[in-house]
């Protein structure tokens, strides 16, 4: 898309890529309104976002604030904007962390991951999470983690153990913590 083409280099990359439908609006609608400005557009849907969090009460309030945060980091396209999606992650991660539904939800995890994405030094975050039996029962958890001690600590020993550990406790789904770990083998033999 030519609006694509000629803002790229000015949009942030997100992990999980981005929907092109909703960039090429969005960047059609800065397009069309120069004077309009990214961040009080953010803001302006985030206020939207936080009455539906007030008003609906549903029987699975994080499928809300999940929706939420997907539209938070598909609208992040500058460094500004990304800077303000960290708060959302992070009254989520707090609003949920007693919440025993949401122990092993892989919503929930997802959303913690997204916030380890977004800080220096993870290990206290991780560290937390296990303390708090969060994640516990998610392979998820697991190979995130070696994940980190592997590419941000070079901690290969406790990477290895991270993942022989989610095995032990038999996390799901096992068969993809199992291929992580060979993947892993097969990294260290390289």
């Amino acid at each position: 898309s030519p609006q694509i083409e000629g803002s790229k280099e000015n949009v942030q990359p997100l992990v999980g890529g981005r929907d092109v439908k909703k960039l090429t609006k969005q960047l059609k609608s800065l397009q069309c309104n120069p004077t309009s400005n990214t961040v009080s557009i953010f803001e302006e849907g985030c206020r939207e976002w936080e009455a539906k969090l007030d008003t609906e009460c549903p029987e699975d309030p994080i499928a809300t604030w999940d929706e939420y945060i997907k539209w938070a980091q598909q609208q992040a396209t500058s460094d500004k904007v990304s800077n303000l999606v960290v708060p959302i992650l992070q009254r989520c991660c707090r609003k949920f962390q007693k919440d025993e539904r949401y122990k092993n939800d892989p919503r929930y995890l997802r959303i913690w991951i997204k916030y380890v994405d977004t800080v220096a030094d993870p290990t206290d975050i991780f560290n937390f999470l296990e303390a708090n039996g969060i994640g516990q029962g998610l392979a998820l958890f697991y190979t995130s983690w070696a994940l980190v001690l592997e590419l941000k600590k070079n901690d290969f020993t406790e990477a290895y153990t991270k993942l022989e550990e989610g095995i032990n406790k038999r996390a799901q789904p096992l068969d993809k913590l199992q291929a992580a770990l060979k993947q892993f083998q097969h990294r260290m033999n390289q």
